[in-house]
């Protein structure tokens, strides 16, 4: 018994919801009775803890192998197709439930959900004999959606509002709420569909949207009111950035080529250059980095350009450029952003000019120098499995690049003097405890004072 024990595993709720397929929720409301041990996580998280006995004997229904449906609820089974009740009233459009005195007595399969419930599933060909009369009620539209039944002329609210120029939401739904419909199928799906008479009538009093022109643009009283997109294109300026300032805003409703309604999508220019003021009166540079009527020969790249120039990250350039001046600009076509001069970088940035053969570490963590291998402390760490910080006091290793793209000076440590500091540690048979790995960053902000200069440490 003791073995057994001692064998047992034990895994926190997420951990057995991946391994049996089966939500968390309801592992969770399983075993809420079991018993259970704390243990932490590899990120250090406290959670309990429950034996694989436990789990696998609370859940025995679910863990029988039963066919899996996907994300619409079907599961096709010997090129039948089955589907849960509720799958096929979205996909038939018409009324079915589960208490249903037809669906009660529909033969039926089991199998699970996307979320692991296990549910009754019905074959295709069962549902349409047993809901036969509401599948042939329901006549079916013609491509622009319009039936016709006793010579009268029915459609749904969109394709009224199509036919008329008129939004098919608001106003014209909230009138057709109140008009008789009758059911049709517009691809195989059940809709409420208005008489031609209900719907001119409803459409009585509402206003037309107005027609773009080609450019996109609507021209009411006097101003131009455009599309995000189109505004985009004439200031040169992201679509993402214009809905951030537009926030709030509520536009006109237009129709676009083909009789397109959008729905309150048009903003008046005035209100456009106003909220994007400051976005369309920067400065432009081209792709040489010339500002544009600017004589001088100053070139500008953005603070992100000059990162990828010096490996870095952009945090790490802005920190070097904290007391330089800057300007807003960009770019032919990109989003405006913080630009600065290349003779301002250069002066500010000098050593970095200068030091374009600072080596950057590989995939692992290794700087490759005449031969040998150089790495930092925490990276040798890692290697040797040993705690040898204490016996490379002193010692001054090369600059290079991590893999963050921080400068690390005189940080990375030949192997050989490493492995001679540390030959009594390496030839002992013990392995000490892994500790916390950290990045080199962090390694060498915590670097131990030298021994006034004295590679050797003696």
């Amino acid at each position: 018994m003791e073995n057994e024990k001692e064998t047992e595993r034990y895994g926190h709720i997420p951990a057995w919801a991946a391994e049996l397929g089966i939500s968390d929720t309801t592992i969770a409301n399983k075993i809420k009775e079991r018993p259970f041990i704390f243990g932490k996580t590899e990120r250090g998280q406290v959670l309990k803890f429950f034996a694989e006995t436990d789990v696998r004997q609370a859940c025995t229904d679910l863990l029988v192998p039963l066919p899996q449906a996907d994300r619409q609820g079907f599961i096709e089974i010997g090129g039948t197709k089955y589907g849960s009740a509720y799958a096929w009233k979205k996909f038939l459009g018409i009324a079915i439930r589960q208490s249903h005195k037809r669906l009660e007595e529909l033969p039926f399969i089991e199998g699970k959900d996307i979320s692991g419930r296990i549910l009754r599933y019905y074959a295709e060909n069962e549902i349409r004999q047993a809901y036969a009369e509401l599948l042939a009620e329901a006549p079916t539209a013609d491509d622009q959606g319009f039936i016709v039944v006793a010579s009268i002329r029915y459609g749904t609210r969109e394709a009224w509002g199509r036919e008329f120029g008129v939004s098919a939401a608001g106003s014209l739904a909230k009138r057709l709420r109140r008009k008789p419909s009758i059911k049709g199928k517009v691809n195989r799906r059940v809709w409420d569909f208005y008489s031609e008479t209900d719907a001119r009538s409803a459409c009585v009093g509402l206003s037309v949207p107005h027609q773009a022109d080609k450019e996109g643009f609507l021209h009411i009283d006097g101003e131009r009111y455009g599309t995000v997109e189109a505004w985009g294109r004439i200031l040169n300026i992201s679509t993402i950035l214009i809905k951030s300032r537009l926030t709030g805003i509520i536009g006109v409703t237009g129709k676009l080529g083909g009789n397109v309604v959008l729905e309150r999508a048009f903003f008046a220019e005035s209100t456009v250059r106003k909220r994007c003021a400051r976005d369309v009166a920067v400065p432009v540079f081209n792709a040489d980095g010339k500002l544009e009527g600017d004589l001088s020969d100053e070139r500008y790249k953005t603070a992100t350009s000059w990162a990828k120039q010096f490996g870095v990250s952009r945090g790490t350039f802005l920190r070097w450029m904290k007391q330089v001046p800057s300007i807003h600009a960009k770019c032919e076509g990109k989003r405006a952003g913080l630009c600065f001069a290349e003779s301002v970088v250069r002066t500010a940035c000098a050593e970095q000019f200068q030091r374009t053969d600072v080596p950057k570490v590989d995939e692992g963590n290794i700087i490759v120098m005449n031969d040998e291998r150089h790495a930092t402390i925490c990276r040798w760490q890692q290697e040797l499995k040993r705690h040898i910080r204490h016996r490379l006091k002193g010692v001054i290793g090369i600059t290079g690049i991590d893999a963050g793209g921080h400068i690390l000076k005189e940080a990375f440590l030949p192997e050989s003097i490493v492995r001679e500091r540390c030959s009594d540690m390496l030839g002992q048979g013990k392995i000490q405890r892994k500790r916390k790995e950290v990045s080199d960053e962090e390694c060498t902000n915590s670097t131990p004072p030298s021994n006034n200069g004295d590679p050797t440490g003696t």
